[in-house]
Formats: C-alpha cells, structure tokens, sequence
C-alpha cells in the first residue's frame, strides 16, 4: 500500500485532480497554510476531497487558468462520474437554477457536488441525482 500512494498521488496529479501546492488566495480561495519554525508552507490541496463536502472549494487562479475558466470543464476534470451529476440540482446563491453554464470559474467563489446521501437531507427528493452546489463572489 505504501508504493501504490506516491504512485497514486502522481497520476491525480497529472488529471489535474490530485494534490498541489497554492498559496491562499486573494478570494479566500485556498487551503490556509502551516507555520513552522517562522517560515510558512503551503498546504497540500485536494480538490476532489473538497469539492464533495459543503464547505466546497473555492477555485484559485491556477484553476481558472488551467481549465480557461469553465466551471463545466473543471468539474468534468475534478470529480469523478460528474456527468451523472449533471442531471442532479443546480443551486446558486441558495436559490434552484436550471444550469451553471452561465457561471464563469473566475466567478465563484466556491462550489460543491454532493452526492444523493448528502444532498437528500439538505434538498430533499430534488436532489435524487446529487446537487451542485455554487456560491459566487
């Protein structure tokens, strides 16, 4: 198990998905980073990890960069199985959309896909495909 995880960390890291290393973001848009010793690190980030809890992931200017800022191809690129989210609820700012394609990556300020068993409890039976979850800046 232990030589499949450098294996397996280098792989995510080439789909774009798997650890990197940010410094915060102007947007509040990245993990915070670790003191030690009086120097500051950056904290390896996960993206798939934080886009599928509630908090969700803010994307940084490296995102917007890598994936010419379309939410579509970011998530397409980040979560695994997206397309069967893409019949799920769309909820921006709080509020029931039909889409995100008009939400450019540079404009949100964070986003979340939530699975059925996650997203049930907080949206109910529209939620039945799992929800993406988007707040803007």
């Amino acid at each position: 198990m232990k030589k499949i995880l450098p294996l397996l960390s280098v792989l995510l890291m080439l789909c774009g998905c798997g650890s990197t290393y940010n410094q915060p973001a102007s947007n509040g848009g990245s993990l915070p980073t670790t003191k030690s010793g009086g120097d500051v690190t950056a904290t390896p980030v996960n993206r798939y990890s934080e886009i599928t809890t509630e908090n969700g992931y803010s994307p940084t200017s490296e995102d917007i960069s890598r994936y010419s800022n379309d939410l579509g191809k970011f998530l397409t690129s980040c979560v695994k199985g997206f397309s069967n989210y893409r019949k799920g609820l769309v909820v921006i700012d709080g509020k029931e959309a039909d889409s995100f394609s008009g939400i450019s990556l540079s404009r949100v300020k964070t986003v979340s896909v939530l699975e059925p068993k996650k997203a049930g409890p907080l949206y109910g039976t529209k939620a039945g495909y799992g929800a993406i979850v988007i707040k803007t800046k």
